[in-house]
């Protein structure tokens, strides 16, 4: 949304296609950042009544791309509308932003044991709480890396620790005395964040590092649940009663991604994101003229490298 209402604001006609029947995306989701007084809701919701206020941006919702030919000034595609009818459009550019979504954990009883959630669904549980004390756990142990940094998905998806971080210290505003553990193998809280990390230190957010070779168990406890640990790098082992155990679910690309890329003839990297022209010098683009690269996306570099803990991290130890 962001593109084609700039992209309209300098005069030019947008075709905004969105597969769901509302805009918004993954920002839906979200009710709080570490931004101080920021509403993400009353954002988006401006931003979705300009897009629909612009004359110039046409937008089919519960619409999907069916057909893309043509070049740089020269496009045309299919848009197969929400009714069963198609649209055909011409174009000179093409902005691809079709995001990612959150990776469904397969472990620590997740789908098995109605206490154990993803952040996201913390996130919603959160902002449905109303900021009632009594509908808040007690204790919350928060796992990260579910899903991501291993075979299938071997890179960071750089959002996971924020978002715990974030929902960590809005259990402790709301509830000073409650217990929350984070179980983790890094700390990647990028840039400034690093400052939110240390927050929640100082708030009484225990932060518990686990070896890659020695996951924590989640186990069943007559209805309730309990987390088991091996804490580095001492090796101690710990056992923590959870109300509600938490997991950091990284990002993985949509499974169409390689469709859209064929129509458009533009690569995929290794992990199946849209793959830039260059990380540095050309970060929007692809290879192909005319074709533009915008929202979330990785790099190989980031499944390879080797991170350290934050500063205030490694100064604790």
């Amino acid at each position: 949304m962001t593109a084609a209402l700039s992209i309209a604001e300098q005069g030019y006609d947008v075709h905004l296609v969105e597969r769901e029947d509302v805009l918004g995306g993954n920002l839906r989701h979200i009710h709080t950042t570490l931004d101080v007084g920021a509403e993400p809701a009353k954002i988006l919701g401006a931003m979705i009544e300009r897009v629909s206020a612009n004359p110039r941006i046409h937008a089919y919702l519960g619409a999907e791309i069916e057909n893309v030919h043509g070049y740089v000034g020269q496009y045309t595609t299919t848009i197969r509308l929400k009714d069963g009818s198609r649209e055909e459009v011409g174009h000179g550019v093409v902005v691809v932003a079709t995001g990612a979504h959150e990776i469904t954990p397969k472990e620590y009883l997740y789908g098995q044991h109605p206490a154990v959630i993803t952040q996201r669904q913390l996130e919603e549980r959160l902002h449905d709480a109303q900021g009632a004390q009594g509908a808040l756990p007690q204790s919350v142990v928060m796992i990260q890396c579910v899903g991501s940094r291993d075979d299938e998905h071997p890179y960071c998806s750089r959002i996971c620790c924020t978002e715990a971080i974030k929902n960590a210290l809005e259990i402790k505003k709301r509830n000073p005395q409650a217990q929350v553990t984070v179980l983790y193998r890094d700390i990647r809280s990028y840039g400034f964040r690093e400052l939110a990390y240390r927050e929640a230190r100082e708030a009484g957010v225990l932060f518990l590092e686990y070896s890659e070779k020695q996951k924590p168990v989640v186990r069943d406890a007559g209805g309730k649940t309990q987390v088991e640990v091996v804490v580095q790098p001492e090796g101690t082992k710990a056992t923590l009663d959870a109300d509600l155990v938490v997991l950091a679910a990284g990002i993985e690309p949509n499974k169409d991604n390689d469709t859209l890329a064929k129509m458009l003839k533009v690569p995929l990297s290794e992990d199946g994101f849209y793959l830039e022209a260059h990380a540095k010098l050309r970060p929007l683009d692809f290879a192909a003229d005319g074709v533009y690269l915008a929202g979330w996306r990785t790099r190989r570099a980031l499944s390879k490298r080797r991170w350290r803990r934050p500063t205030a991290q490694r100064s604790a130890r």
